[in-house]
């Protein structure tokens, strides 16, 4: 990996931190598979339906 400039990294890291602020909490992993699993559900039944 070629080295960036210190001024490129800075704006990188300004960045991701205004990301990271914007950004909603993250679930938490249960409460994301609780969610998918919940959406595969409705999918299957859509299916069968």
């Amino acid at each position: 990996m070629t080295r960036q400039k210190p001024e490129k990294l800075e704006k990188r890291a300004a960045a991701l931190r205004e990301n990271l602020r914007r950004r909603k909490p993250k679930a938490s992993g249960d409460a994301k598979k609780a969610q998918k699993k919940k959406n595969t559900k409705r999918n299957e039944d859509g299916k069968d339906g």
